[in-house]
């Protein structure tokens, strides 16, 4: 008998239980389990627990699930996607990008959500699905799930793909009814995959198919996923003693992140790595580029990591993204390429085309830039105190999901707060020592959201340092530390923005600084699970792209007012309790 979890991708038309059903054929046992129901019309991610895993089934049941997903505007079925019958039929053609944006948006965070009549929910029996095939619509009450966040990942009218993080027991389709409902021109969900399962998969590992076992010795071509990163990691294992070129002008950024994933565990002696930003920053144009650095993140911390960027257009990308297969990994003996949603692919083991592909790889390489970092606490000191003592930093932008108040606390209670011992307290208390010098002498604009700042004063985090450096804040350090941030925005040269986040997400885990010296490059402080990681970009152009998008921030209507900023912190302050 065979015990474990396999990670099965769905294909269009399965149901679960057909999966799981053809799995014990496959496997011969009975002793078989699914983690989570995924619709016949939904593709992607379902985890199968086999022998006793079964006994995992409802542990991983329970988790988060994150999806991609195609809502269709205008149209509302009985099943709320594009497979049943259409109830209503309206134009869209006088709803914007910017009206779509904000009800998509608004739904980010608890909402109560009418489960569908076409599902396997019970009601006295008898599953939901049954009694609407038999013309019966029967009361069902709302639950409550949630939406960790959303991204839109394009908009073409009436069609809107996004990116959906939620809890258990969400219907995405119903969600696509709901925001078409908001919108008042209806909507259904017209393709669905699901990308992952939370702590279960971090990205698709292996397949049920023998033919991924190893890489095939002829060309051939990949159909699934599953084969694809399968042939990847084994063929970056396999030539662990040579350079991989690994080539990425067109890639969705999920899928560019699984790549940088098996980057970050496999080893290797150098891996260069070539991809586009895009040229003509619109504000939308600037965040992709930034998403898109930002992924790169995990790979970062290896010397032998090389990566190199260009500039395309919009036009250009769009080109490249509907090529048949516009990304390669390449090594010495294998080539494999992959198109943009990572479902199809190929291996190529000709000398002479290998050959072809390394040698305009070469070429294009040498037009592009090599992005530059360095990563450590010691290099942070060290850039700071430069920055402050040659006077570099006329203005800066920080960039941060909740303000950084760390430097509002005094040291002997910071001391208390940090859990770590030794030289490496010691390290980071002088480096947040010099960054409050810094601050001290700058100009500078803090630019955050409203639920960063209502993180702090839920959970004691402040969004830019890693758990396991402090304790969290208790509710009257949390309430102190607003205040005097109030304080400090009143009477110091510094200014405070607050994004309205209809418009713009920003990450979490990671904070970053832009200077007006944009020959200083832009830092990053990444908050990951190893402990604070620090970088600097050493890109001018994409430095001075993203200073002007914080200037647009600042000017206009995407962000609120200084003053109306200000009125949020004391409301909040209000709301929590505390007195000005």
């Amino acid at each position: 008998m065979i015990h474990g979890v396999i990670n099965v991708y769905k294909e269009q038309g399965f149901t679960s239980h057909d999966v799981v059903a053809k799995l014990r054929g496959i496997a011969g046992q009975k002793k078989i389990g699914h983690t989570g129901t995924l619709d016949p019309d939904a593709v992607g991610v379902l985890p199968v627990c086999l022998g006793r895993a079964t006994k995992l089934c409802d542990m991983l049941t329970d988790k988060d699930k994150v999806y991609e997903a195609v809502m269709l505007l205008g149209v509302e079925t009985d099943t709320q996607d594009t497979t049943g019958q259409i109830l209503k039929s309206s134009e869209t053609d006088e709803i914007t990008e910017e009206q779509v944006r904000a009800a998509v948006l608004d739904f980010v965070g608890d909402y109560n959500q009418v489960p569908p009549m076409y599902s396997a929910l019970k009601i006295n029996g008898k599953k939901l699905y049954e009694l609407a095939r038999e013309g019966k619509i029967v009361e069902r009450a709302a639950r409550r799930v949630q939406i960790f966040d959303i991204e839109i990942l394009s908009i073409a009218l009436p069609r809107v793909t996004m990116k959906v993080h939620c809890s258990k027991g969400t219907y995405i389709r119903t969600l696509c009814h709901d925001i078409g409902q908001k919108l008042g021109c209806g909507g259904c969900m017209e393709e669905l995959i699901r990308i992952i399962q939370q702590d279960v998969v971090e990205f698709p590992q292996v397949s049920v198919s023998p033919s991924v076992s190893g890489i095939p010795d002829t060309d051939m071509t990949l159909d699934n996923i599953f084969a694809i990163y399968a042939c990847i990691r084994k063929a970056m294992i396999n030539a662990s003693d040579s350079t991989i070129c690994l080539c990425t002008p067109e890639i969705s950024l999920e899928h560019l992140r699984y790549l940088v994933q098996i980057i970050h565990e496999v080893p290797y002696r150098r891996l260069e790595h070539l991809f586009p930003l895009l040229q003509n920053q619109t504000t939308e144009n600037t965040l992709d580029n930034l998403r898109k650095i930002c992924s790169l993140k995990p790979a970062m911390n290896y010397e032998n990591y090389k990566p190199f960027y260009y500039y395309v257009s919009s036009a250009e990308s769009e080109a490249k993204k509907a090529g048949l297969l516009p990304n390669w990994l390449i090594t010495d003996h294998i080539a494999i390429g992959i198109n943009f949603h990572t479902a199809k692919g190929i291996i190529l083991r000709d000398a002479q085309q290998i050959q072809l592909l390394k040698n305009s790889f070469i070429q294009e390489r040498k037009i592009a830039k090599e992005m530059l970092f360095c990563s450590d606490l010691n290099a942070y000191v060290k850039d700071v105190n430069v920055m402050m003592n040659e006077g570099y930093v006329t203005h800066n932008y920080y960039i941060e999901y909740s303000p950084c108040l760390l430097h509002l606390i005094p040291l002997n209670v910071l001391k208390q707060q940090i859990i770590l011992d030794g030289v490496e307290k010691e390290q980071l208390l002088s480096s947040l020592f010099q960054r409050i010098r810094h601050m001290e002498t700058e100009s500078m604009v803090h630019i955050f959201c409203i639920s960063g700042l209502r993180q702090l004063m839920e959970q004691g985090r402040i969004a830019g340092y890693p758990d396991m450096l402090y304790k969290p804040l208790d509710p009257a350090m949390r309430l102190w530390l607003l205040k005097s941030y109030y304080q400090y925005m009143l009477h110091t040269p510094h200014s405070c923005i607050c994004v309205k986040e209809n418009f713009v997400q920003l990450p979490k885990h990671i904070s970053i600084v832009c200077s007006s010296n944009v020959h200083n490059g832009i830092a990053f402080w990444n908050n990951t699970s190893h402990g604070l990681q620090y970088y600097i970009l050493k890109e001018s152009g994409f430095s001075q792209k993203l200073y002007e998008f914080c200037q647009f921030l600042e000017n206009g209507n995407m962000a609120w007012s200084q003053k109306e900023t200000l009125d949020i912190i004391r409301n909040m302050i209000v709301e929590y309790g505390g007195i000005l």
